[in-house]
């Protein structure tokens, strides 16, 4: 049998809806309730998992990693990073930061660090929106928390690729110190 890999949430529930948890169903077959068995498509309903972990990267980070197996008679679609079938076996959850490649330790402590700066504390949390901020939006996720989101993969991808010190890097040490930037004129960086 294969082995794909499914990145989650930290809490193990997938990116997409939230309902699925991988981690409550370690050891367990997962058989998917409607899944489309007309179309080839890699993607549509069905479990989708990566058949590396740089496929499983294409689509989501990896707030958790699971090592599940699936049959090839199981297999609804598939394409070069991706496979989707009908039922799958969750076998272990292996460290997040595999997930990040041959660096992936440099990352994953670089993300963990992030949590020290005060702006990004609460990420992931819930919310209690004052009465008074009927327009306002929390965010779940780095991907929702756009420029900061940015700056911060920007940031991994330096770690990733061994830049040290890069600007995205740096660009960290501003928010982590309280500030926040305003512009970049090529050569200064304004932060208030």
């Amino acid at each position: 049998m294969p082995n794909g890999w499914k990145f989650t949430r930290a809490n193990g529930t997938d990116h997409r809806t939230g309902t699925i948890n991988y981690r409550d169903n370690i050891g367990r077959e997962m058989v998917h309730p409607c899944p489309d068995t007309r179309s080839k498509d890699a993607c549509g309903e069905g479990y989708h998992l990566g058949k590396t972990l740089k496929g499983a990267g294409q689509h989501c980070a990896p707030g958790a990693v699971f090592r599940c197996s699936y049959s090839r008679k199981d297999v609804l679609g598939e394409d070069d990073d991706k496979v989707r079938v009908s039922k799958l076996t969750v076998l272990e959850e292996v460290p997040a930061w595999k997930g990040y490649g041959p660096r992936g330790k440099q990352v994953q402590a670089f993300i963990d660090s992030l949590s020290s700066i005060p702006w990004f504390e609460n990420v992931g949390e819930p919310y209690k929106q004052p009465i008074w901020a009927e327009n306002m939006t929390q965010v779940d996720s780095w991907d929702a928390a756009g420029a900061v989101a940015v700056d911060t993969a920007r940031a991994v991808a330096e770690i990733m690729g061994g830049i040290k010190n890069g600007y995205f890097s740096r660009l960290m040490e501003v928010y982590r110190d309280g500030h926040y930037p305003c512009s970049w004129d090529g050569e200064t960086l304004v932060v208030y």
